[in-house]
């Protein structure tokens, strides 16, 4: 008797309805997690704590009883500061992870959702007068608009990338493709193993050919689908070119990426010096090449070259662009079902393959042309697609670090090519935040580690005359990597990933290179960094965690802790009424998961270990309100004091590194 036969794989039309059910069920089910109720134009509303439901885990109630920052639908007293809907925090908390805590995320994916979308940007200006996170913000904007179409969260970008023709110029920050590529391999890998079935990579075009040969080198190796996008919201098409008046480029681009992510006013047109721009000799000699067939790597020949900044740009075109890129973001709208019939596709594909070269070349035929069917379509949240109402924020929750004279000095993404070599000749330090993207208990953000080490580089940097440079979210996360929405990077690849970023700033000329880790088990992964920079390289950078809460007990009455880090940081941010922390759920204590682990520590031993409930990282304590940032923030620029002769005592120790070099060379 002959073996039993196969049965056939399923048909696209047997499967069909029942896919379509279960994702539209999924889609709506996930929205409902994330759901939250927006004002209606012309009302004042108050922005308040995520509480999980007793009664359905996967809804998040939003608990607007205390209020926080209040924020206006229809422009309030003079003075305040206009943003797009987006920048709201009530949007942000609900598209943009770093802003989410991890029981939404949870909630997220219980109810269906499995999608993330990952932006892969560059420090690398891309003109002379042009911010040198334009790149970043770009991609940035364009991951959270797409995001909140498809239902999706939209992750922090990955900052620091191989930035090609202007790598030598000042304020680039370029890393190899190798470092660049395993890093953000392991990001990725992160979020496939943490829930997330469906991931795009968003990247800029320069970007592309290296991510998606990453992506197929993923598929190789994990059998695991994640699709490489370069959508741009603002192309150079009739269509935008009409709606819009003018030619769109990346100055037009910016100023719109800044509004939709929340920062409106650091980068204005005609703000700096008059534009300059113009094409090398060599960038003529390639084109000439270009014709011939031929190719070569481009640089550019200095800080001029690139495209200048239009000053006719005027704050209505901005708005306009704005909404062009709402409505162009809608031609993605197929993206979660595409992606979903073809993760069907190929598992299938998959499942028969191995049964027969006939069954194999049917299925290749069925999946070469792929056409969308006409009632496959995704579902919307109502009224998404009319525009939503601009929001108006009062000036004083600005504080003077997120003022836009304070971040065009002192942070090196909002700041021009131009104005870095000008910033240069002071001799700055350098200061490269890292943190961590991880579960901080049932109300912590995920990105409260990063806004910790953010926040207090910002501060410091006054002090020290310092350039703070965009800060690296995605490390190694430890005992919490199994709950929702942590991201976690092998402690080798984290280490090999800033060790390219500082050498990358060394080579640009700062002798001065600081990293501030918050994240304690980055302590580890800095102390590979700086040993192997020195060792292996020859090179120097120092460590730094400043701590700038001296007298906080005294003034406030009670002590340090992440939740008022938090707070803190954001507000020095540019990001007031994103977390609220009054009246939180009694959540418990904050202890070790395990009295092994305090038995271990009194043996002067540790050893790898997981938090069994999220309430053993962060309590958001009752005694912190909202509000009290604003009496931290002047505590924190009095405690940055102490830290005064940290750059000083940074050039005496290069000089003593010097010294020593020389000493073993004449013997």
């Amino acid at each position: 008797m002959g073996p039993a036969a196969r049965p056939a794989p399923p048909t696209e039309r047997e499967l069909d309805m029942k896919h379509k059910i279960a994702a539209a069920l999924a889609a709506l089910t996930a929205l409902s997690a994330l759901q939250c109720a927006e004002p209606q134009p012309g009302h004042t509303v108050s922005v308040g704590v995520a509480k999980s439901s007793d009664t359905d885990p996967r809804k998040a109630h939003w608990d607007d009883a205390k209020p926080a920052v209040e924020i206006a639908t229809t422009q309030p007293a003079a003075g305040a500061v206009r943003m797009p809907a987006e920048a709201a925090p009530w949007r942000k908390r609900r598209v943009r992870v770093e802003f989410m805590n991890s029981s939404q995320v949870a909630a997220y994916l219980k109810a269906g959702g499995d999608m993330a979308v990952l932006p892969i940007g560059a420090v690398a200006a891309p003109g002379p007068d042009l911010p040198a996170g334009a790149p970043t913000f770009n991609v940035h904007a364009t991951a959270v608009l797409l995001a909140e179409r498809w239902h999706a969260l939209a992750f922090p970008p990955i900052p620091y990338a191989f930035a090609g023709p202007t790598s030598d110029l000042p304020g680039t920050v370029s890393i190899s493709h190798d470092a660049a590529l395993a890093y953000t391999r392991k990001v990725i890998e992160s979020l496939l193993d943490g829930g997330f079935k469906r991931v795009v990579v968003l990247c800029g075009r320069a970007h592309s050919r290296q991510v998606l040969s990453l992506t197929r080198t993923i598929y190789r190796d994990r059998r695991q689908l994640v699709i490489p996008c370069w959508a741009n919201l603002l192309p150079d098409s009739n269509e935008v070119v009409e709606a819009l008046g003018f030619r769109p480029a990346d100055d037009i681009r910016t100023l719109a990426s800044l509004r939709i992510l929340g920062h409106p006013g650091v980068f204005e047109p005609g703000a700096g010096p008059s534009p300059g721009g113009s094409a090398s000799g060599a960038a003529e000699l390639r084109s000439r090449m270009g014709k011939a067939g031929l190719t070569a790597p481009a640089l550019a020949a200095s800080v001029h070259e690139g495209l200048a900044v239009r000053t006719s740009i005027k704050p209505a075109d901005v708005d306009k662009a704005i909404r062009i890129m709402r409505r162009q973001a809608r031609k993605y709208d197929a993206m979660p079902a595409v992606y979903a019939r073809y993760l069907r596709q190929m598992a299938d594909l998959e499942a028969f393959a191995p049964w027969s070269l006939q069954r194999w070349d049917k299925a290749v035929a069925a999946c070469r042309y792929d056409a969308i069917p006409e009632d496959d379509e995704t579902v919307f949240r109502p009224g998404m697609d009319k525009d939503a109402a601009d929001v108006f924020v009062a000036s004083s929750q600005f504080p003077d670090e997120a003022q836009p004279d304070y971040q065009r000095k002192h942070r090196a993404e909002f700041m021009t090519a131009r104005e870095m070599a000008e910033r240069m000749k002071d001799d700055p330090v350098a200061i490269l935040p890292c943190g961590a993207f991880e579960m901080h208990g049932p109300h912590g953000l995920l990105g409260t580690d990063t806004f910790e080490a953010h926040g207090n580089a910002v501060v410091t940097a006054k002090r020290w005359n310092a350039i703070v440079f965009p800060p690296i979210a995605y490390t190694y996360a430890g005992a919490t990597e199994r709950y929702p929405g942590t991201v976690s990077v092998s402690h080798y690849e984290v280490a090999d990933y800033v060790k390219a970023v500082a050498s990358s700033l060394l080579k640009a000329g700062f002798r001065r290179v600081c990293i501030m880790w918050v994240h304690a088990p980055g302590r580890s992964t800095e102390e590979l960094v700086v040993q192997d920079l020195l060792h292996e390289e020859g090179k120097v950078v120092f460590t730094c965690h400043p701590w700038l809460l001296r007298g906080l007990v005294e003034k406030l009455g009670y002590g340090g802790g992440e939740d008022i880090w938090t707070l803190s940081g954001l507000k020095i941010l540019g990001h007031p009424g994103v977390f609220v922390v009054d009246e939180p759920e009694d959540v418990g204590v904050r202890k070790l998961p395990f009295h092994t682990m305090v038995e271990f520590s009194a043996m002067s031993s540790s050893t790898a270990w997981y938090m069994g409930l999220p309430t053993h990282h962060l309590r958001v304590r009752r005694c912190v309100k909202s509000g009290d940032e604003d009496k931290v923030i002047p505590i924190m620029r009095e405690s940055a004091k102490h830290y005064d002769e940290a750059p000083k005592l940074m050039s005496e120790y290069l000089q003593h590194v010097r010294q020593a070099a020389d000493g073993r060379r004449a013997q």
